[in-house]
């Protein structure tokens, strides 16, 4: 859809008021599973880490199968709660896929950095975690590219009857030359700021000995940022 930035956020603004105020059960259900699957929890009942892998994961393959719906030009709803779950794992197996390269260079960074340390020698160490950083830095770079590449891959995934729309580079390619390379790039830095201010706050909830608080503020607003970035960027690249 060849739209404006400002007209996109104007459409996706009044999609998110309609499927979430309008439909206030669904911020509820996408409050809980934010609430639930937060980082703060661990921290407080470490004891509980398994329950909170758990739900971390269930709640990741629901929020991605509502990405996937949103992204095929449907609205946000439950309904047909298999198709959803399907959809999820689908987006979540594609993400995982691109995120391998990235996955791979970060372990080997972090074995490379700490063998030197664990042999206790101070300089095999130091040239250890040099050699660490140098290799973490085009980990990081894969990361931020496949973090951005998904998100058409996942618009054509929601287009495909299969998880393999995910993967057709060609089509992907298409969609996003079709909406303008400086405006999917541009579009994904404004959300990306977006998702840092919002962390803002819950940062300093948190420092302040006010986790829960912190939590509560991110499940309310991560559920408004979720719709309003999928319905951006389905009217961008379907």
């Amino acid at each position: 859809m060849s739209i404006g930035i400002s007209e996109n956020f104007k459409q996706s603004f009044a999609f998110t008021k309609e499927n979430l105020l309008g439909k206030i059960q669904n911020w509820v259900i996408l409050f809980v599973l934010a609430f639930f699957t937060g980082t703060f929890l661990t921290e407080l009942f470490p004891n509980l880490e398994l329950l909170w892998a758990v739900l971390t994961i269930a709640a990741s393959v629901i929020i991605s199968g509502l990405i996937v719906r949103i992204y095929a030009g449907g609205d946000v709803t439950f309904a047909s709660f298999g198709t959803v779950i399907i959809k999820g794992i689908g987006y979540n197996v594609a993400a995982l896929v691109y995120s391998l390269p990235a996955l791979i260079l970060m372990v080997i960074a972090i074995v490379v950095m700490l063998v030197p340390i664990l042999s206790g020698s101070p300089e095999a160490g130091l040239t250890g975690a040099a050699i660490g950083l140098v290799i973490l830095m085009p980990a990081l770079i894969l990361a931020f590219l496949a973090s951005a590449f998904i998100i058409p891959a996942a618009v054509n995934y929601a287009h495909s009857t299969g998880v393999g729309g995910a993967f057709r580079i060609s089509e992907i390619l298409s969609r996003i030359e079709k909406a303008g390379w400086g405006m999917f790039i541009g579009s994904f830095l404004i959300f990306l700021v977006i998702q840092m201010v919002v962390a803002v706050p819950t940062a300093i909830l948190t420092t302040f000995g006010l986790p829960i608080i912190g939590g509560i503020v991110t499940a309310v607003i991560n559920p408004i940022i979720l719709v309003l970035r999928a319905k951006y960027f389905a009217n961008r690249l379907s």
